[in-house]
């Protein structure tokens, strides 16, 4: 297994697993038509803006087995004055959920916080509907810190939770949980 930070030329492997990860969990939160037909094309265009021109304070974490991308993190340090760093993206491939590795990419970006914004915090959005993923952020010590409405890109709009963890050391101290 590796960690490595993403290229230009692995937008194509990073939005086919967004999208796999989309379909498998927000089916029906969003439409079925967009995860059906838009969502690859969309998802594709944006790893390709992402990682042709990205800004200076994005960082994002593949991690692969035998070559083949299984799990990626995408993360804004020094995102927000009050809340930190931001955790955009989190996803890992169905078959290899349980063994970790979202905590291990959450570490990686806890790190990269910690190195370079010492006591700054992390923070990052989850779907309400989404519980396999609000439990899997509680285990690690988030705290929910209030609803907001995530405007989707179908179109809809979509009940959120933001999950903080006040100092990016204490993600770190839970990692594994």
């Amino acid at each position: 297994m590796q960690i490595r930070f993403a290229q230009k030329h692995d937008a194509a492997a990073i939005a086919a697993l967004h999208v796999q990860s989309w379909q498998q969990t927000y089916r029906g939160t969003l439409s079925d038509d967009y995860l059906d037909h838009h969502a690859a094309g969309e998802r594709l265009a944006q790893w390709r803006q992402r990682l042709a021109s990205p800004t200076p304070q994005q960082r994002v974490w593949l991690l692969e087995q035998d070559h083949q991308l299984i799990g990626f993190c995408c993360a804004y340090l020094n995102h927000d004055a009050r809340w930190g760093s931001y955790i955009d993206n989190l996803h890992v491939a169905q078959a290899a959920q349980g063994q970790g590795l979202g905590s291990l990419l959450l570490a990686k970006a806890a790190q990269a916080v910690l190195d370079e914004y010492m006591h700054q915090g992390i923070y990052l959005y989850c779907n309400q509907s989404n519980t396999a993923g609000r439990y899997f952020y509680e285990r690690r010590g988030a705290q929910c810190e209030g609803e907001h409405e995530w405007l989707a890109p179908d179109g809809s709009r979509v009940a959120t939770l933001r999950y903080v963890w006040p100092k990016a050391s204490q993600l770190l101290s839970r990692q594994g949980v």
